[in-house]
């Protein structure tokens, strides 16, 4: 928006650009939040919709709107835009319980490998979406066969018989748990976490 100002202020007029910087998280110090406050005459103001974009604030998003205070025809307002954060990832021990694998067709048990918990070094995304639904999530992986949860991976399953296990391979790497929220206007993060196949 230009520092020119028409004689009745039908468009709205920049009067402060407050630029901070809120994400103190990995990788974000420099993820802006713009601040604008404008003066337009009231009969052209109309309220904004959220996750729309301004030329006044560079690459960011609507999150928060207001108050308007009326000054005579005119009127003044804010408005707060935010970048979108740069996703990172993180590490932690957990442990996790890896579902059994079978051994071929017909099953073998020399080839199985029982369900086994093991500590693991999971990885931890954070992602971030601009959306008015939540992001979806992966479930945490679970293994069925003929609607039944089974122990077991594999294309013959010793505890359902010749039935087949889906997926018949195992999967690398495993979801052990996802999550989402609203962190601002209709900015998500969505948090995943996921742990390697055991070696």
């Amino acid at each position: 928006m230009s520092g020119y100002v028409d004689g009745n202020f039908a468009n709205a007029f920049l009067t402060s650009n407050v630029v901070s910087y809120p994400f103190q998280i990995p990788n974000n110090s420099t993820t802006a939040l713009f601040t604008l406050e404008y003066v337009q005459n009231a009969a052209n103001y109309t309220a904004a919709s959220l996750a729309s974009n301004s030329a006044d604030a560079p690459n960011a998003y609507l999150v928060e709107q207001g108050p308007v205070t009326k000054i005579g025809s005119l009127v003044k307002y804010t408005r707060i835009y935010c970048q979108l954060p740069v996703g990172w990832t993180e590490t932690q021990q957990t442990t996790y319980t890896f579902p059994g694998l079978s051994g071929g067709d017909p099953w073998n048990p020399y080839f199985a490998r029982q369900p086994i918990t093991l500590y693991c070094n999971a990885t931890l995304t954070h992602s971030y979406t601009v959306s008015a639904a939540s992001p979806t999530i992966a479930g945490a992986f679970t293994v069925t066969d003929h609607g039944n949860v089974v122990d077991y991976i594999g294309p013959c399953n010793p505890e359902y018989g010749s039935g087949s296990t889906s997926p018949s391979t195992e999967p690398n790497p495993y979801t052990v748990s996802g999550s989402s929220s609203m962190i601002k206007g209709l900015i998500w993060e969505k948090i995943v976490t996921t742990v390697p196949k055991p070696a």
